[in-house]
Formats: C-alpha cells, sequence, structure tokens
C-alpha cells in the first residue's frame, strides 16, 4: 500500500518546507504551530463544503467554575422532535483547534447526518494543561440541556452522540471511561477519528510512522510534554488502558493507513469488543491522519468516511 499521490505530493511540500525552515533556525511555538494549523485547516477544504455556510448557527457558552467555555450549535436544515444531538471535541494534540478550524468539517457531518451538532472550544495547553480541557467538555456537556431549552432547541431522550477528532477523540474517550458521567448524560454513541488514545506512544505504528506522514512522533511528544505538566501517570491518564465494560457507548473508529496512532485505534476498537460491547472498525489504508482536513487531495476517503459515520449512527 501507497500514500495517495496527491497526499504524498503534499508531504514532500512540507518535508522541504521542514528542512528549509530548520536551515534558518526556525524555532517551533505555540503560536505558529496554531498559525500553520489553521491554514491547513481551510487551505484543501473542496468549494462545495466551504459553500455551506447557509447552515444555521448559534454561538454560545456554558460555565466551567469562572470559565466560559464557549460553543456552537449546528442546526440541519430540517428538525423535528426527533432529531438527535451530537458534541463534537476538535482535534490538535491538547494545543490546536478550535471551533473556526473544525468549522467545515462540522458542517459536512451535520449535513451527512441530520444532528444537531454542538462544538466545544475547549482549554488548550501550554497555557491551560491537563485536565482543564477535558473538565471544559465536561462542564460543556453537563450544560447543554439547559442551553437549548433557553434557546428553545429540541432535546429528544434518545441519547448523546460523542463524536472526536484525535486529541479530541482522546477527550470523548476519556469521558466514555466515566461510568457515572456515561449514564448521567445519556451517552450512548461515540465516534473517534483517527484517535488519540495512548500517552506513552508504544505502540508499533508509532515508530514505523514516525517520519514524513504529516503528524510526526516528535511532535507526538511535544504535544504530550505540553499537555501533562505535573507528572501525571501518562498511561493512567490514557483510554486504552482504562476500564472496558460491556455497558459502554456503541463506538465506532476510523483509522488511517499510514498514521502514528493507527495501531492504538485498532487495539481500543478490540478492547470494546472484548467486553461485548458494539464496535466497528474502518480503516482507510491510502491516507494520513488528518485526512478529513485535506478533503480535495482525499475526497473519495472522505465520502465515504461521512457516509459511514452516518450509517453508524443511524443503525444504534
Amino acid at each position: 500500500m501507497r500514500v495517495l499521490p496527491k497526499l504524498q505530493e503534499l508531504l514532500d511540500k512540507i518535508e522541504l518546507r521542514k528542512q528549509a525552515l530548520t536551515a534558518v533556525g526556525h524555532v517551533v511555538n505555540q503560536s505558529n504551530t496554531r498559525e500553520v494549523f489553521n491554514i491547513i485547516s481551510r487551505s484543501y477544504m473542496l468549494p462545495d463544503t466551504l459553500a455551506l455556510l447557509t447552515l444555521a448557527t448559534l454561538d454560545d457558552v456554558v460555565y466551567n467554575g469562572s470559565f466560559p467555555v464557549p460553543l456552537r450549535i449546528y442546526l440541519p436544515e430540517i428538525q423535528n422532535a426527533q432529531t438527535q444531538v451530537a458534541v463534537y471535541l476538535h482535534g490538535g494534540g491538547h494545543m490546536c483547534g478550535s471551533i473556526s478550524a473544525y468549522d467545515a468539517q462540522v458542517r459536512l457531518l451535520v449535513k451527512h447526518t441530520g444532528y444537531i451538532i454542538v462544538s466545544i472550544d475547549y482549554r488548550l495547553s501550554p497555557e491551560s494543561p491537563y485536565p482543564f480541557g477535558l473538565e471544559d467538555c465536561k462542564a460543556a456537556i453537563r450544560g447543554l440541556a439547559a442551553v437549548f431549552r433557553r434557546r428553545s432547541l429540541n432535546w429528544n431522550n434518545r441519547g448523546l452522540t460523542l463524536i472526536g477528532d484525535s486529541a479530541g477523540a482522546a477527550l470523548s474517550a476519556s469521558l466514555i471511561m466515566d461510568k457515572e458521567f456515561v449514564v448521567v448524560e445519556q451517552i450512548m454513541r461515540q465516534v473517534l477519528i483517527y484517535p488519540s488514545l495512548d500517552y506513552t506512544l508504544s505502540l508499533p505504528s508509532v515508530t514505523e510512522f514516525a517520519t514524513g506522514h504529516l503528524i510526526e512522533k516528535s511532535k507526538i511528544v511535544w504535544y504530550f510534554d505540553s499537555y501533562f505538566q505535573n507528572n501525571e501517570d501518562r498511561r493512567k491518564a490514557s483510554p486504552l488502558y482504562g476500564e472496558f465494560y460491556a455497558k459502554m457507548p456503541a463506538t465506532m473508529v476510523i483509522v488511517a493507513g499510514f498514521d502514528p496512532l493507527r495501531d492504538e485505534g485498532v487495539l481500543y476498537y478490540n478492547n470494546v469488543l472484548q467486553v461485548g460491547a458494539r464496535a466497528e472498525l474502518l480503516q482507510l489504508d491510502n491516507v494520513v491522519h488528518g485526512y478529513l482536513m485535506l478533503e480535495s487531495l482525499c475526497p473519495e476517503e472522505c465520502q465515504q468516511t461521512y457516509q459511514e459515520i452516518s450509517k453508524f449512527l443511524a443503525a444504534s
């Protein structure tokens, strides 16, 4: 198997750019890392995707203590009393990403699923290290029903769905390990998109795809070192090594063939199956981590992904 040609062209350009920056003594920091992330998040989306700006949205906040956690509610064109609700937790290594950076992807999810989707702007490291972002997500989910009542939006009783991308998938899977939280908030389903689930980075694909595949091991290590600043037990914090249980929410795991995080996603899927909970795995062999941001370079794979997410949610 090989990476799709258009994706490989981008990877080659990135490598040349990285070498040029290294030659002039470029220093990586959270600011320029976020800048590059935000540029990439929109540069490769298809024109039709960017045209989905016609979808209605509502911005609001839920307080986590004194901190107002921003959220954006995306409304499908057709809504009724049966319209379901999902929470979207964005990726970015716990350092990057935002409602804005993932706006196009969330709009595509709304289009394909017909769900109301709430995107949460949790706090990021290094300014707000572990567990601030995780606690922001908990607080926002706990406060959603009140926001919906205040906004006169439909809130049905069919349970909540969590959709997480990369580091956002780590947050989703971490929330699922809290059994009481799952029961109280009626979380019934989760979709983990190329998830980060092992903060120890101990599985073979981390080494196999350590360089040259968009996200690199050295960058992941830097992200995690910025996230865990107080000598936390990273294995204990990793959803992959948490307690799996038979009544955990139905889980869909999506992995990319050329991704350092591939193996932890597959292992998580197997762990869900072993406890008797419902699980589905979608592996796309010719793409890299973050491929949904690169829609114009792998449109068929992106389309397949959204369609399979929609099928999974419809069946669960």
